[in-house]
């Protein structure tokens, strides 16, 4: 008993930590030592006591991801189920990682190399439901996005784990002391690149100029009107939330576009394709409508009452070959790494989060975006309904950001050209090497069990 209230104790602790780690409240700097009074605890205790300790931890933060501790945001229809939902995928990572480093009895480099890798393995299982990364929490710390440039988010993630499980290694409080540095420095490297963000204003003497509207309205004449603001911008497109209009508004979008002193206008709408439509992306362009780009990736009920798309669409706007990409698409770097291979030096993001109190779903997804423009090293547009809407560079530093409940238009320069990166060439090697390590340390833990009674003399 005393033990589970040790461990209680300590998934409290754990669980507190991860949820301010997230995106939504922006301590960073935790997602280096959240994990670490958990490890601690569950040190020798077995798989089953290290999976409870796991979901236990991710349980709290969910609950405090609903309360006045994260921020009070006017996110007052939110369903706080999927507050929930996010922290039960980040339970089930953490738990079963939690599982395995409770059953090791002897803590090296070895292990500690591995069990790394698998917590890179486990989140790649959250792909099923829904992505849940570590290193989400890095958004905001431009080292950590760079380091994604060339691993991809995979090994963001693979930094974070080994920094918790360092304070498991030999001299660990050595091991953490410098972990709790590393959370110093990044905690201040993001609170510094968020509080830089230039105001919600636009500049109208730049060139590639782009935009989002936030509104959590629909139709083309609800929102035609609030993004005139940025008419002294003249941007040359702006994204508007996904699903923020009709067949019936294809007209208004297309007067609009070709009429002097109009931009395109990048949305999304459901086709009158049969015999279930297609959540179709649309580029209103002067010059006239773009091919539309067919969601391929649907998210959770849109997959029984929508068709997926299976092919990336790139389209010509000003002196631009801009990527069209849906919402979800976003979570799956291998679809966002098609766009840009197709010839993309832009992408355009429509998107629509469900709803959730304090904006937790809508922060945790839009933290994927700068992670995928570094990616990609391309620039990313983004636009949500309610939170998040974003310009992102090809760096993966932000240069617009809307904040929850914020409805408004806003527009920034697009002046860095896209830039090759190694991730955008090599694309998911990193999470092949960590599975193929874990795959390697399982054989190699298994050889170890069976050579033992091998050895034995017969009798």
């Amino acid at each position: 008993m005393k033990q589970w209230s040790f461990i209680a104790l300590a998934a409290a602790a754990s669980g507190a930590m991860l949820a301010l780690s997230m995106p939504l409240a922006g301590a960073a700097g935790l997602g280096w030592v959240f994990l670490m009074p958990l490890l601690l605890a569950i040190r020798g205790q077995g798989a089953f006591r290290g999976f409870v300790g796991g979901i236990g931890a991710a349980m709290l933060g969910g609950w405090l991801s609903t309360t006045p501790v994260m921020g009070v945001a006017p996110v007052t229809d939110g369903t706080w189920a999927w507050n929930y939902v996010g922290f039960g995928l980040y339970g089930m990572a953490v738990a079963v990682f939690c599982a395995f480093v409770a059953e090791v009895k002897t803590h090296n480099l070895r292990s500690w190399l591995i069990l790394s890798c698998l917590g890179v393995a486990v989140e790649c299982v959250t792909f099923i439901r829904m992505p849940a990364h570590l290193a989400l929490s890095q958004f905001a710390a431009s080292p950590m996005v760079a380091i994604a440039s060339v691993t991809g988010i995979w090994g963001v993630s693979w930094i974070l784990w080994a920094a918790n499980l360092s304070v498991l290694q030999r001299r660990g409080h050595r091991w953490a002391a410098a972990s709790a540095a590393l959370c110093v420095v990044m905690q201040v490297i993001s609170w510094t690149s968020l509080i830089s963000l230039p105001p919600d204003s636009m500049t109208a003497d730049k060139t590639g100029q782009a935009g989002f509207l936030q509104t959590d309205q629909g139709g083309a004449d609800a929102l035609l009107p609030l993004q005139a603001p940025l008419a002294a911008a003249q941007p040359a497109f702006v994204v508007w939330p996904e699903l923020s209009t009709t067949t019936h508004d294809r007209e208004p979008l297309r007067r609009f576009a070709a009429e002097p002193g109009g931009w395109t206008v990048v949305t999304s709408m459901m086709d009158d394709a049969q015999p279930k439509p297609h959540n179709a992306a649309i580029a209103f362009r002067p010059e006239g409508e773009s091919e539309p780009y067919h969601k391929r990736m649907l998210f959770g009920g849109e997959a029984e009452i929508a068709t997926p798309g299976k092919e990336p669409r790139v389209v010509h706007v000003a002196s631009m070959n801009v990527a069209l990409n849906i919402c979800f698409d976003s979570c799956y770097p291998w679809i966002m790494r098609d766009s840009v291979l197709a010839g993309a030096n832009a992408i355009a993001l429509p998107t629509l989060d469900p709803k959730s109190p304090n904006g937790f779903i809508q922060a945790a997804h839009g933290a994927f975006t700068p992670f995928r423009a570094a990616e990609l090293g391309v620039p990313i547009v983004r636009a949500e309904n309610t939170a998040w809407s974003m310009v992102v560079e090809p760096s993966g530093r932000i240069t617009a950001k809307a904040g929850v409940g914020w409805e408004g238009a806003m527009a920034r320069a697009l002046e860095e050209p896209d830039r090759p990166t190694p991730y955008r060439r090599w694309g998911d090697w990193f999470l092949y090497g960590s599975l193929a390590a874990v795959a390697l340390g399982a054989f190699a833990a298994l050889r170890d069990r069976v050579s033992p009674a091998a050895s034995r003399p017969a009798r």
